[in-house]
């Protein structure tokens, strides 16, 4: 009986673990299964042959990675939107994101197009308060960068006044600006102002220079002159627009001052080079040779008396005026009929020694234009005690301006020296020699 009760026990226990291994085998190929359905699954969701599912067991870093392709994909849309001209859903778009997390400048850039086209009385609210909502995420090295860039495109869309407003709102929220910009910032910053020139939008040119200002970032005085360069090959409207939008963000260094007046003086636009001088001394820019050189040139033309004032300014800066630059602006007097400022100039070469026969010879024609024969008469012996000798042109001229004020005997006198010898005379001293014939044969009756 006990051998009998031992077998049993035995065979029991024995068949238990059978059944053990077996349930142990069916579990093991259950989840063999599984795994197996999963990747089967997996790989179709992979190639996109099924949807994309959720599953409930999936982790917590799995349902974050999943929420934040759904972001990407919306803002992927909101720019795509946009590169559309779908101004109205970029704007949907912006309404459901702006407080879901920080966008991207891209997609900032689109939704700022569209709240300046379509909702401008919400653009600087709206943005001021994304960035409030998502400060981190603006770094102090990204600052300026988005304030240019938010900026051109309120300048473009809405003028200088949106971008104002706008740049009002977002100084607060986007932290202290870097003192110096690197090469390559800068570098970045003049090139874009040169693109909107070249492209004659003045308004984001002046917009991203006034992002510039802000940033504390300075254009170089090449920099600036090249600016102008650019704008007066649009004409002297794009010239006084950028001058004016200059002014209170920069000093107009010298170079570019000289731009401006070499312009004005080439178009003889006397408005824009007195805008022109009052800028520079309001700023305090010091003016160079060339700067009083296209100055006293328009002014000699316009007759305006700052032109004596300005002469004198340029020498006590140490500036001289060659005979070259003298001759010019008698000549522009004479044309003027500027007698004043002819006499500051003769004034100066006297000084000076400089009293050349050329000098004299545009002096006379000075005195001439504006009636005054007298004066070019007396000129004759004023060249005669500088050691100089008239030549025929002068001598004919004389003798023409003797008849007419009603001095014949100075008349007379350069007949019989037969214009200096030359038997060759001037047409002028042809006429001045027959006038006076006439004169004399009348004095004869």
């Amino acid at each position: 009986m006990a051998a009998a009760a031992i077998d049993y026990s035995v065979t029991a226990a024995l068949s238990n673990a059978d059944e053990s291994q077996d349930l142990v085998s069916s579990v093991l190929g259950e989840l063999a299964w599984f795994a197996a359905g999963f990747a089967v699954v997996q790989t179709l969701i992979f190639f996109r042959i099924l949807p994309q599912m959720n599953f409930p067991l999936l982790s917590i870093e799995s349902r974050s990675e999943g929420r934040a392709l759904q972001r990407k994909c919306a803002v992927k849309d909101l720019c795509a939107a946009a590169s559309a001209g779908q101004h109205a859903k970029v704007l949907e778009a912006w309404d459901h994101e702006k407080s879901q997390g920080p966008l991207p400048l891209d997609a900032l850039k689109d939704s700022a197009h569209a709240l300046a086209l379509l909702a401008p009385n919400r653009l600087a609210s709206d943005l001021a308060a994304h960035l409030a909502r998502f400060p981190a995420a603006h770094t102090q090295a990204a600052a300026a960068t988005m304030l240019t860039a938010l900026l051109e495109v309120a300048a473009e869309v809405g003028g200088r006044d949106l971008a104002d407003e706008l740049a009002s709102a977002l100084k607060p929220h986007l932290g202290t600006k870097p003192a110096v910009a690197d090469g390559a910032v800068l570098s970045g910053h003049v090139g874009a102002v040169k693109d909107h020139l070249k492209k004659g939008h003045l308004d984001a040119a002046t917009s991203r220079l006034a992002a510039m200002r802000d940033a504390e970032i300075e254009p170089p005085a090449r920099a600036m002159a090249e600016f102008f360069e650019i704008a007066v090959g649009l004409g002297a409207d794009a010239v006084g627009h950028l001058l004016n939008g200059m002014d209170g963000l920069f000093v107009l260094p010298p170079e570019a001052m000289a731009v401006v007046l070499s312009d004005c003086l080439a178009r003889e636009d006397v408005v824009l080079a007195r805008r022109a001088d009052a800028l520079a001394r309001d700023q305090g820019t010091q003016l160079g040779f060339s700067m009083y050189d296209a100055l006293l040139k328009i002014y000699a033309t316009a007759s305006d008396a700052r032109a004596m004032k300005l002469f004198e300014d340029m020498q006590s800066r140490g500036f001289f005026a060659s005979e070259g630059l003298c001759g010019n602006l008698l000549s522009r007097c004479g044309d003027a009929g500027n007698l004043d400022f002819a006499e500051c100039i003769v004034t100066y070469l006297r000084g000076r020694s400089g009293m050349t026969l050329r000098i004299f010879k545009t002096l006379m024609r000075v005195y001439a234009r504006c009636g005054k024969f007298d004066l070019a008469c007396d000129l004759y012996e004023q060249v005669l005690e500088a050691g100089l000798e008239p030549d025929d042109v002068m001598h004919g001229c004389i003798i023409k301006f003797a008849v007419k004020c009603g001095r014949p005997q100075l008349a007379e006198q350069l007949c019989g020296r037969g214009g200096g010898g030359n038997a060759h005379a001037s047409d002028g001293h042809g006429r001045g020699l027959a006038a006076a014939a006439v004169l004399t044969k009348r004095r004869g009756r």
